[in-house]
């Protein structure tokens, strides 16, 4: 699923500009192209469609439209409701009718998913409670080939990994609705249980599930056993180029190596799969401030413990144990713990 376009950071949160911006977004450009970084997926959005500093837009010519936008009524003048305005007659042009036509044609099957995005970069704006409905708008419009489209574009741009606007609370809402929905065959139906269950696992401020691992020194250890400082454990998969890569974003890390100096962050790599040799082949890479394991048993893989559909995977516990951060990047992490001053070691997630 190709994204391309000139990127600019836009913010819709000054006092004065909010129905301009808006305006621009909601219409005016022909196609506003989002991504969200390392978003953690407990975060919500900002009042008044206070879009996130990670945001970037890419406008593309009305050329790559595929339907007419909603023209939003002068009465209406708050942001807020200019967007659930918007976001409530989105589809309304769009013929679903023709959803087959639409899918067999590449160039309107690419301006379809476009149109996909812009929506799902509002809806992403607004608090959960006010979009859960709206939210699936074009899966409760489309019908046959149309409606596992749109299946398949929720999942890759919530959830799968890399995607753009990674984001578990929003992706929940369309799993469950999925999952009642009488136009969902079986083995749709089963994967979607199978996905819910192992999102619903680990939740932010839930305790993290326990596993035992075998250290590179030999030694049987407990996850529930690194209590009392912060933990960022990492899922780590040997020859991996993305865990490669997260690796040495962690050894140039100021804000978490200092936190481990000072003995208030361990840092845990646990390769999934029984393997120590393949693990070995890594090993000169890795952080010596790290404590490495395997799991031994692979009750990580084989009972489903963790969302493992990215690699690397982490995760950020307190020193209880806790999940504060999920699924999560370096650069979410990073600012956390710049926080942590704030909140006592151990207590509730910010």
């Amino acid at each position: 699923m190709e994204r391309k376009g000139r990127t600019t950071g836009q913010s819709l949160s000054s006092k004065g500009n909010n129905k301009r911006k808006l305006l621009y977004l909601l219409g005016l450009c022909p196609f506003c192209f989002f991504t969200l970084q390392g978003s953690p997926a407990q975060e919500q959005p900002q009042n008044e469609l206070s879009v996130r500093e990670e945001v970037s837009i890419a406008v593309k010519d009305s050329t790559s439209t595929l339907f007419p936008k909603p023209a939003i009524p002068l009465t209406i003048d708050k942001p807020s409701q200019q967007a659930l305005y918007y976001l409530k007659h989105y589809w309304d042009a769009f013929d679903f009718t023709q959803g087959k036509e639409v899918l067999q044609d590449a160039k309107s099957k690419k301006k379809l998913e476009k149109e996909f995005c812009d929506f799902l970069t509002i809806a992403l704006s607004l608090p959960l409670n006010k979009v859960k409905e709206t939210l699936m708008t074009p899966a409760k419009q489309a019908e046959g080939e149309l409606f596992y489209y749109f299946e398949e574009l929720y999942s890759h741009y919530l959830h799968d990994a890399g995607a753009p606007y990674k984001n578990e609370l929003y992706y929940v809402e369309v799993l469950k609705w999925y999952l009642h929905s009488p136009k969902t065959d079986f083995a749709t139906m089963e994967r979607t249980k199978s996905a819910l269950k192992l999102i619903l696992r680990n939740c932010v401020g839930e305790q993290a599930e326990n596993f035992s691992f075998v250290l590179t020194s030999g030694e049987v250890r407990q996850l529930s056993q690194y209590r009392g400082k912060f933990l960022l454990l990492l899922f780590y998969t040997p020859g991996c180029e993305g865990c490669r890569k997260a690796t040495r974003q962690l050894k140039e890390s100021r804000i978490i190596n200092q936190d481990i100096a000072k003995g208030k962050l361990h840092l845990l790599y646990i390769y999934p799969e029984n393997n120590p040799e393949e693990l070995k082949k890594d090993l000169s890479m890795l952080p010596s401030n790290a404590a490495i394991g395997v799991n031994s048993n692979e009750e990580i893989i084989s009972s489903s413990l963790y969302d493992l559909s990215q690699s690397p995977t982490f995760y950020l516990l307190d020193a209880k144990g806790k999940v504060l951060l999920k699924n999560t990047s370096i650069k979410t992490i990073e600012k956390f713990l710049q926080n942590k001053n704030r909140i006592r070691v151990g207590s509730a997630p910010l």
